[in-house]
């Protein structure tokens, strides 16, 4: 077995530079922050979708017609509408909980195509970004729910049941594309670490099972963020740009 590297407060461009990856910074990152990572059933809760590179402050409203949002409970699944708020610059939603147990916020953003510069030259290619984002909440107890796999083409997957993170755990994530697992980076940030650009708490790399582990160092709201950059034989774009993030609470 290959050994896990770990670094600890990690500013993702430097990160990337250092070990010779092409990063994506022009690209914020798709969070879903819940005002409330516990909550009793029936109540409501209202929650945020950021786009931003300082975590949790979001720096810019996603256009309202490329973002969708689901509530799964269980197997149940519902469609949440959000609107616009310009004042904090994210896109709002409130999901009413209904069934005890963990229930997830699913999100998912495609932006529109566009061209960019090919670097060192002067030709172009196109590209299109996708974006999931998904949040655990714990409505009145926890359950086994954390563990679903949802078919994203980029997910973040918890092994370790994220809803009973303590202080001090030690959490695995297993990280998919197309549902198999994936070689790669992966980035940790909790809420409050840093208002600095693209500055992560933790960096670690998954194993040949796709497996990353992170050990949660302080209370409150974490993220999980992963990414792909593919080359794709597409008529209408040339590189597929894939992100994914998960948001969980730590006690």
């Amino acid at each position: 077995m290959k050994h896990r590297r770990t670094s600890s407060t990690v500013a993702l461009g430097l990160f990337f530079s250092a070990v010779g990856v092409q990063s994506q910074l022009g690209a914020h990152e798709f969070i879903i922050k819940p005002a409330q990572m516990q909550i009793e059933s029936g109540a409501k809760l209202p929650f945020s979708i950021m786009a931003t590179h300082f975590f949790f402050v979001s720096e810019e409203v996603e256009p309202v017609d490329t973002v969708k949002v689901w509530l799964f409970e269980g197997d149940k699944s519902t469609p949440i509408e959000v609107t616009e708020n310009h004042i904090l610059q994210t896109l709002d939603g409130v999901a009413k909980m209904d069934r005890k147990g963990t229930t997830i916020l699913v999100g998912h953003l495609q932006e529109p195509i566009e061209p960019i510069k090919v670097a060192g030259s002067n030709r172009s290619q196109k590209i299109k970004r996708e974006k999931f984002a998904k949040a655990f909440v714990t409505v009145s107890g926890d359950d086994d729910s954390y563990k679903k796999v949802f078919g994203h083409k980029l997910e973040v997957v918890p092994v370790a049941n994220v809803t009973q993170a303590r202080v001090g755990d030690e959490l695995s994530f297993r990280i998919l594309l197309d549902g198999k697992p994936l070689k790669g980076q992966v980035f940790a940030a909790y809420d409050g670490f840093s208002r600095r650009y693209m500055t992560f708490a933790q960096a670690t790399e998954t194993l040949d099972d796709g497996l990353a582990y992170v050990k949660v160092t302080n209370p409150g709201t974490w993220m999980i963020r992963v990414e792909k950059r593919l080359e794709v034989k597409n008529p209408d774009y040339d590189i597929l740009s894939l992100k994914a993030t998960l948001v969980f609470s730590v006690n």
